[in-house]
């Protein structure tokens, strides 16, 4: 839970609410969870507004047949509405991303990108504290990811994948935990 009016912690996903049982079984299951961390909420003369800057950490899960991916980053949430309201969402654009932990047999496809997103969720503590409990119970599974030398190579160009996550419909379920 946030415990003040300029942090939120937003949560999306396709996975079945049997997937989202801790300890439930994903050896048949290919989903993803989305966690989306707004740890400064910009205002003009006080933090910067660009999309250079940085509010917010992305954490994608990516399930694939039981294998774990999980991509990490950051970059600028540009918020709609205020954390802790009925709903809240916002925009991030080109938030940098790269693979931070996999299980065996994980398949990264995506390599360093960027995150970009419209989304927006009910304010629903509930929902929000077993997506995450179960988030954090993947990312337990993982090992880390080491990086090479720091120098893409031209087959290493960042993978550009934007999504529009949108309200929550019945195929995905979103929350917001705080305010």
């Amino acid at each position: 839970m946030t415990s003040d009016a300029s942090t939120a912690d937003l949560y999306f996903t396709d996975l079945s609410d049997e997937s989202l049982s801790l300890g439930a079984e994903l050896a048949d299951v290919s989903g993803t969870i989305v966690h989306i961390h707004l740890f400064a909420i910009p205002k003009a003369g006080k933090t910067p507004i660009d999309r250079t800057a940085s509010t917010a950490t992305v954490r994608t899960l990516v399930v694939a047949q039981g294998h774990i991916g999980v991509y990490g980053g950051g970059g600028f949430m540009m918020p709609s509405g205020k954390p802790g309201g009925r709903s809240f969402g916002g925009s991030i654009a080109a938030a940098s991303i790269r693979l931070t932990g996999t299980t065996p047999g994980f398949e990264d496809r995506i390599g360093a990108g960027e995150f970009s997103a419209s989304v927006a969720a009910p304010l629903d503590d509930a929902t929000a504290r077993r997506v995450a409990a179960r988030l954090e119970e993947l990312v337990r599974y993982t090992s880390p990811v080491v990086i090479g030398d720091g120098v893409p190579t031209p087959e290493e160009e960042p993978i550009v994948v934007p999504i529009d996550i949108g309200p929550a419909s019945p195929d995905t379920a979103g929350a917001v935990e705080g305010g």
